[in-house]
C-alpha cells in the first residue's frame, strides 16, 4: 500500500485484528500472548517526522521489549522501547 493512501487506524481496529489473529493460536501461544499483552496503544511519531500520525502501535510489552502493529506496512514487529520511542526495529511481514 503507499503511504499517501495510509489512513490511521483506530485502537478498536488494532484490537480486531489481534483478536482474529490470535483465534489462530494455539492454546501454548494463546497462553503466552495473553501474558505480555497490553492495550493497543500508539507510538508517539518521532520529533520532526514528515507525517505526525500515529502509525506504529504496541501490543505487547515485556521488559522494556514490545510487539508492535506497523499500520503502514500492515506487519507485526519487535523492539525496544526507549523513551517513548521504538529502537532496533524489526518488521517480520
Amino acid at each position: 500500500m503507499a503511504e499517501q493512501d495510509w489512513e490511521v487506524w483506530t485502537a478498536q481496529e488494532v484490537e480486531a485484528l489481534l483478536d482474529e489473529d490470535a483465534a489462530t493460536l494455539s492454546a501454548d501461544e494463546s497462553a503466552s500472548f495473553k501474558s505480555v499483552k497490553v492495550v493497543p496503544r500508539p507510538v508517539t511519531p518521532k520529533p520532526g517526522a514528515d507525517d505526525q500520525r500515529p502509525s506504529h502501535w504496541i501490543v505487547a510489552e515485556r521488559a522494556g521489549k514490545v510487539v508492535y502493529w506497523d499500520s503502514i506496512a500492515e506487519e507485526f514487529g519487535v523492539a525496544r522501547l526507549r523513551a517513548g520511542a521504538l529502537t532496533e526495529q524489526a518488521n517480520y511481514g
